[in-house]
């Protein structure tokens, strides 16, 4: 069960492209988990001390290399799990189902995208659907997220990860691996099916 459900769309925020305000979510999240989540402290410190002395268009660049251009590492779900395999297809279908029903807007981005699902989780009404979305699907990937960086990376980034996963972990328990074939694969659409894939 969620400690405290307001921390997650700051952690999702921190995982957005930054914005001139990133100093101040980095604080706002610090106070959080500091308080309630101290098993996350020490990954976080070091976001929050890197944020600190950098400068907004440095951390722009440091986000850009690790999420974006040329990605170490990427931050969708479905793709953590499956990469290009119709299986996303199906999960794809499957989330976007859980971000209408809980009035999430996912904006551009997929369904699957690990902001968008640390803000929908406390917007679910349904409590096993919610801790079972973060222990059959976020962590799993969470894990492949952080082992895609080099052994003794300092890559801020990857300190933030180290924190939401030990959030996500305090909170719903440990991760539990994906089933090889999901249980919606029965609603891949007929065009997954000829195609392959999903877009």
């Amino acid at each position: 069960m969620m400690k405290r459900p307001q921390l997650y769309p700051v952690l999702a925020s921190l995982l957005d492209y930054p914005a001139s305000d990133f100093r101040d979510v980095a604080g706002q999240g610090q106070a959080i988990i500091d308080q309630h989540h101290p098993e996350a402290a020490r990954h976080f410190a070091v976001l929050r001390d890197y944020f600190a002395k950098t400068p907004l268009e440095q951390v722009e660049e440091t986000y850009a290399r690790t999420f974006d251009v040329n990605a170490v590492c990427h931050l969708d779900v479905g793709y953590q799990l499956f990469g290009e395999d119709y299986k996303r297809g199906a999960l794809l279908v499957e989330l976007s189902r859980v971000q209408k029903e809980a009035n999430n807007d996912t904006g551009f981005e997929l369904a699957d995208h690990l902001p968008c699902l640390l803000r929908v989780l406390p917007k679910m009404a349904i409590e096993e659907e919610r801790s079972e979305l973060a222990r059959k699907l976020v962590l799993p990937a969470m894990k492949k997220m952080i082992a895609s960086f080099k052994d003794g990376s300092e890559n801020a980034y990857l300190f933030l990860l180290h924190a939401i996963y030990a959030v996500l972990e305090n909170d719903f328990g440990p991760a539990e691996e994906f089933p090889v074939q999901p249980d919606i694969a029965s609603e891949i659409p007929p065009e997954v099916e000829r195609e392959g894939t999903y877009v």
